[in-house]
């Protein structure tokens, strides 16, 4: 197993990952990403410009021309990457975020949809599970023939740069997956609620926060609710909206 000190003596790719090439900023801004584990900068990353938006936006190929089964072979390719990288992804997502690494393989979900594409669909991925949004948001946009421009979350950006690095090797198509790094901010959020409200909510998926509550009766199995209700607060740190935040 990789330790996190060996891992910050290797190169991590910070740059952004644009129309099928890293690039550094148009304005070479950079951010420090410290590390909550030793409370330390470990790296610098890349932050994007308004001109690299647009580039990542601009980059729109024919990707929604090809069959589903075209698409298929890609998206084959580049889950047997990921999973030859587990180890290494799972290390970067305890540098920046804190989480432990030995999180269990299982099995997951799969949902079969039929989407019109839509154009460029923005992934706006948090900093608390990165690498299940990063997977999770993208795949149905791109399998349905909309491009994506993933903005990664300015606390935990190293897993997407990893996975930007896997995409590149999957030889996907040039532009189809644009990954950028830049801070968020309150008034970028207001703006996708203006917009979201003016679509009628069409345009828009929002993951919401929320907050929930362990209710403990007087006949219960005090031992097991208390193991229950612990392994709930402290799942991932307690950095998850379904955490339980109140007993």
């Amino acid at each position: 197993m990789t330790s996190i000190e060996s891992m910050k003596t290797q190169t991590i790719k910070t740059r952004l990952f644009i129309n099928g090439k890293f690039v550094e900023s148009s304005d070479n801004r950079m951010f420090d990403l410290i590390s909550p584990t030793r409370n330390e900068k470990c790296v610098k990353v890349y932050e994007a410009s308004e001109d690299d938006t647009n580039a990542a936006v601009a980059a729109f190929p024919a990707w929604s021309a090809l069959s589903s089964s075209q698409r298929e072979s890609y998206f084959k390719k580049l889950a047997s990457l990921i999973l030859q990288s587990h180890e290494e992804l799972a290390q970067l997502e305890a540098m920046s975020m804190g989480s432990g690494n030995n999180k269990s393989q299982y099995p997951g979900y799969v949902n079969m949809t039929v989407r019109q594409p839509f154009g460029v669909v923005a992934p706006i991925i948090p900093w608390n599970v990165p690498i299940l949004f990063l997977a999770g948001k993208p795949a149905p946009a791109l399998m349905a023939g909309n491009i994506v421009v993933i903005k990664s979350s300015e606390k935990a950006p190293l897993t997407s740069a990893k996975i930007a690095t896997i995409v590149e090797k999957a030889s996907f198509p040039p532009g189809v997956i644009g990954i950028i790094s830049r801070h968020g901010s309150e008034r970028i959020g207001r703006l996708i609620q203006s917009a979201a409200a003016a679509s009628n909510m069409k345009n828009v998926i929002l993951e919401l926060d929320g907050k929930s509550p362990a209710i403990i009766f007087a006949d219960a199995d005090i031992a097991k609710a208390v193991e229950e209700t612990k392994d709930s607060i402290q799942w991932n740190i307690g950095q998850v909206c379904m955490a339980n935040s109140r007993i």
